[in-house]
């Protein structure tokens, strides 16, 4: 949308606000005038596939990871960490572990979309450096329910110490996140079907 057509849209929609006397916001006025122009504000199934399968280094991906995560305070310096460390992903250490060609260039893959990512602190970050999550998770937090409560919030189930479950956890996490950017978008779950790669 070029820049005098964004200022008209938004110019409409800003006097849809202005003119609302209802005391809530105008969610239908303002959908209302924008299906009149052929905009929607709703995301299709595809765009929430989209959104579930960001990499990283994608401008939006922070934005993406504090919606998903609320609870994340983005006043402290946050870094955008990688669950599952990047130097695990070598052609060596995929090789080791028996995999095809295919399946290493598709873990590669993997390992930089939002499943595999999260945000850390920057200090826990580079404590985290290279470890593996199951091992940063029980060092870094000692209580047994300080490590679930932290498992739980940042979706990690079925976090482990080697990549022989990765793709597992990947698909299991990505659908959980799928979940919640539905929710976060007001959308009924069962509205969108929930696909794995």
């Amino acid at each position: 949308m070029g820049g005098s057509a964004l200022d008209v849209l938004l110019s409409a929609l800003r006097d849809v606000i202005r003119s609302d006397d209802s005391g809530k916001f105008p969610l239908e006025g303002i959908e209302r005038e924008m299906r009149v122009r052929g905009k929607s504000l709703a995301f299709t199934d595809e765009e929430i596939e989209d959104l579930a399968d960001r990499k990283y280094g994608s401008r939006d991906l922070f934005g993406l990871l504090t919606l998903l995560f609320p609870f994340i305070d983005t006043r402290n310096q946050f870094h955008i960490d990688h669950v599952f460390p990047r130097a695990v992903f070598h052609a060596s250490k995929l090789k080791s572990l028996g995999l095809s060609g295919e399946d290493s260039a598709r873990l590669v893959d993997f390992k930089e979309r939002l499943p595999n990512l999260q945000l850390l602190q920057g200090p826990d970050n580079q404590s985290k450096s290279g470890q593996m999550p199951a091992q940063w998770v029980a060092e870094t937090y000692k209580k047994d329910e300080d490590r679930k409560d932290y498992i739980s919030r940042h979706m990690l189930d079925g976090v482990m110490t080697d990549l022989k479950g990765f793709e597992a956890f990947y698909e299991a996490r990505r659908k959980r996140l799928l979940e919640r950017i539905m929710s976060a978008l007001n959308r009924p779950a069962a509205a969108a079907e929930v696909t794995t790669l």
